[in-house]
């Protein structure tokens, strides 16, 4: 009985670690190419204006 229930709560905890992980992975990817995007765009402004 402790087996089966120590083998179900194995899964769960892994689930709930992984979730934790990708959301962290996502979130910072997101905040990386965001503030990259914004100190980028003055750069990217002035490109194009140089290029016109």
């Amino acid at each position: 009985m402790l087996g089966g229930k120590g083998q179900g709560l194995l899964p769960h905890d892994r689930e709930v670690e992984v979730f934790l992980i990708v959301g962290a992975s996502v979130t910072a990817t997101i905040y990386v190419i965001s503030s990259s995007f914004i100190y980028s765009l003055p750069y990217f402004l002035v490109f194009s204006l140089y290029i016109i």
